[in-house]
């Protein structure tokens, strides 16, 4: 009977699986399951937010685990690209610029 009744809450537990609820204290939110991609969590995930500081630093340690050789590199950005670029943040000019990394 003990067996009888857990294969039924199994099932049951299956056909209505219940959203995961988290109580965070973070303004957004997301969690992926890294292996099927499915969202398990989410919390404000499609509004628009600057990146958390631990995504930037995780950024930095990627970009330099696996480019390093292209930091030392010259790169030359158009006028066009400061299009981009909020108006408040830019430096202006009509000549290419030169950035080393």
């Amino acid at each position: 009977m003990l067996r009888l009744t857990l294969l039924f809450l199994c099932f049951v537990t299956y056909l209505f699986p219940t959203p995961l609820q988290l109580d965070i204290n973070a303004k957004n939110a997301i969690l992926i399951n890294a292996d099927n991609g499915a969202v398990l969590f989410e919390k404000k995930a499609d509004e628009i937010i600057y990146p958390a500081s631990i995504t930037k630093v995780f950024s930095l340690w990627y970009i330099v685990e696996n480019y390093i050789d292209l930091l030392n590199r010259k790169f030359e950005a158009s006028k066009n690209a400061l299009y981009v670029v909020e108006p408040q943040k830019k430096i202006t000019s009509n000549k290419i610029r030169s950035f080393r990394c």
